[in-house]
């Protein structure tokens, strides 16, 4: 009887893995998108400032006389924010965009915190 009680038991647990539904394939992995174009933006205070979307959580921020810095995602009530701690001019910086406009928040060469808006 106790061979019995085991065959019964093991045929409940095959029984329990078994499933009707039919089975999915593995998730395949989605490549990041490539670099996007760049888009170039005047801002109020003479800077010109291009922009490239280099992942989902990153942006390649070029601002007039050649300072370049990678930012990357942060949270934002609304429209895209991203950050840096080195920034432009090695401070920290922020770019938060929404539609065709953006503040831009950058440190100053010789101190200080400046900002402007910036439209396409």
């Amino acid at each position: 009887m106790n061979i019995r009680f085991t065959a019964v038991l093991f045929a409940s647990a095959l029984a329990a893995c078994h499933s009707d539904r039919p089975q999915t394939p593995a998730a395949q992995s989605v490549p990041a998108p490539a670099a996007q174009a760049a888009e170039t933006f005047q801002c109020d205070n003479g800077i010109t400032v291009t922009v490239q979307q280099l992942d989902t959580d990153r942006i390649r921020l070029s601002a007039t006389g050649g300072e370049t810095t990678v930012l990357t995602i942060a949270r934002a009530g609304s429209g895209e924010r991203y950050v840096a701690e080195g920034g432009v001019f090695g401070k920290g910086g922020e770019w938060h965009r929404k539609g065709r406009e953006a503040r831009f928040g950058y440190g100053k060469v010789h101190g200080g915190q400046a900002a402007t808006t910036c439209r396409i």
